[in-house]
């Protein structure tokens, strides 16, 4: 199971007892979230950038399913090359605002 301490004593999470239904409502919304972020930093990236956004949702979804299904589904490999990946989109949206500013 995930240590999830410093996310408490942050005050990032909280524990509580939660229903099936509210914790599958979270998830939409958190769901939803992605969904409309994703379509911003789409159209503020263009679209040359289509592939790596798609390439991102990928990932977050195998790392849903590692955390959330079945744990080890996540080779090394896979984990660098996402690593990298967001690496890479985060440096070039600093670029972007940097030069904007």
């Amino acid at each position: 199971m995930t240590d999830y301490s410093e996310l408490l004593k942050a005050g990032r999470i909280r524990q509580g007892r939660f229903s099936r239904d509210q914790v599958e409502a979270c998830l939409r919304l958190a769901g939803r979230d992605i969904e409309t972020a994703q379509a911003t930093l789409g159209m503020a990236l263009g679209p040359e950038y289509r592939d790596a956004l798609i390439g991102m949702e990928r990932m977050r979804r195998q790392r849903n399913r590692a955390t959330y299904d079945v744990a080890g589904t996540i080779t090394r490999r896979h984990a660098k090359e996402a690593i990298d990946a967001a690496t890479n989109l985060v440096t070039e949206i600093q670029h972007r605002l940097t030069a904007e500013a």
